[in-house]
């Protein structure tokens, strides 16, 4: 008999000390701390921070998402509560890198499932990822400014451009005599766009009439969208060089 009432009392103090968890009838609660919004490289990354609240403990799995405008999951990120386990009230935070393949606006969702298996989620914001322009446009290649001319005559070509993001609002030429002077500039065109980074242009620039015989060389610049231009002195400007004339036999 004792020993009987001994192992009752045992079992009697041992459900005393196991925690009692409360019926989970509710699904979490999702309160953003730090939303996601405004604009990121397209090498950067986005983040957030959330809390959640559930009325039994909370959770057993997390997630943030980069979904497109047209309803696509373009990236999933598992993330870990901050807090111990079933805590009644939790934050989480992280981020998703980018790796240069995502360009636009997109939402940021944070899905979080309770024990029980409850889920919940909610819009932590929308962020714009852009790509950065970083270099100034160059010129590559070009056909035509070449041959032998007389002061006041003009020479017409045509040269590529290209820029790292969008490529061009203008485009000129000049001139530069034997001594490396400009002398002369004249305007170009666009022809031809093959991309958004890529453009061809038609331009012609007229000779001075008091110029020299001599060797002139043409080049090009052009301005990028950001406002960015080429510089005449970078090797690859040159779009040809002509010979001037002595116009007395």
């Amino acid at each position: 008999m004792k020993r009987a009432l001994l192992a009752i009392a045992i079992l009697f103090l041992s459900l005393l000390a196991t925690p009692v968890l409360a019926a989970d009838e509710q699904p979490p609660v999702i309160t953003p701390l730090s939303p996601a919004s405004g604009t990121t490289q397209w090498w950067g990354y986005v983040g957030a921070s959330f809390k959640v609240t559930d009325d039994a403990g909370c959770c057993s799995s997390g997630s943030l998402k980069l979904v497109s405008q047209s309803g696509e999951v373009k990236k999933t990120l598992s993330i870990t509560q901050q807090s111990p386990e079933f805590p009644l009230s939790t934050t989480y935070s992280n981020r998703i890198n980018l790796t240069g393949d995502l360009l636009g606006t997109y939402s940021v969702i944070a899905t979080v499932t309770d024990h029980s298996g409850k889920t919940t989620t909610a819009a932590m914001g929308s962020i714009l990822i852009y790509q950065p322009d970083w270099d100034a446009p160059s010129i590559n290649g070009s056909t035509g400014f070449s041959g032998t001319y007389l002061p006041g005559q003009s020479v017409s070509g045509s040269f590529n451009t290209y820029d790292d993001l969008d490529c061009c609002t203008s485009a000129s030429l000049a001139m530069f005599n034997p001594s490396g002077t400009q002398v002369s500039t004249g305007s170009a065109s666009l022809a031809s766009k093959a991309s958004a980074t890529a453009s061809t242009y038609n331009g012609s620039i007229s000779i001075p009439s008091d110029s020299l015989p001599g060797t002139y060389v043409i080049k090009a610049q052009a301005t990028d969208k950001t406002g960015k231009i080429s510089d005449f002195s970078v090797a690859g400007s040159a779009v040809g060089s002509i010979t001037i004339a002595d116009p007395t036999p």
